[in-house]
């Protein structure tokens, strides 16, 4: 159930659109800085989650507390396979900005949206090598594969969230 917009849609439709136009540049932000630079901005990230609080808060408030604890446990798995992965292959396998830019999706797209996410984001990034964009044994910059994802699966809860 979204937010009744019959009382008073405007002042809604407003944050709605002030929260995602904030997500979409951050996420064009993120994208082109984990392309350049290999650095996910942990203000970037910030700012998304604080965006993404908006966003629940005027589409899904009664998912709220559900997609903060989300966002909590894809933080705690993401830095446990982060570690376990380094601690296998003797190198960074998923860095930091990854996992925190996951988490911070799950405010914007709920948990039941992070498989897909994950999916989506990862044959795209195997595409790439396969097509010689990377090559495999080079780092991939993960963030650019992730955002595109993020921001289809949110643009799909915006969609569901306004009547």
């Amino acid at each position: 159930m979204s937010y009744d917009f019959t009382s008073s849609p405007l002042p809604v439709l407003l944050g709605l659109g002030a929260a995602v136009l904030g997500m979409a540049l951050l996420l064009v932000r993120i994208a082109l800085s984990d392309l350049r630079r290999r650095v996910i901005p942990n203000t970037d990230v910030a700012a998304l989650v604080l965006a993404g609080v908006v966003f629940c808060f005027l589409a899904v408030p009664q998912e709220l507390a559900f997609r903060i604890a989300g966002a909590v446990l894809s933080l705690t798995a993401g830095l446990l396979l982060s570690i376990g992965a380094a601690r296998v292959l003797g190198k960074e396998a998923l860095g930091m900005g990854d996992v925190k830019l996951f988490a911070a999706a799950t405010l914007w797209v709920g948990p039941h949206n992070l498989a897909w996410i994950l999916v989506i984001s990862s044959a795209s990034a195997l595409a790439a090598v396969f097509f010689g964009v990377h090559r495999p044994d080079a780092h991939i910059p993960f963030g650019l594969y992730l955002c595109p994802a993020i921001a289809l699966f949110a643009g799909i809860e915006l969609w569901r969230a306004v009547p």
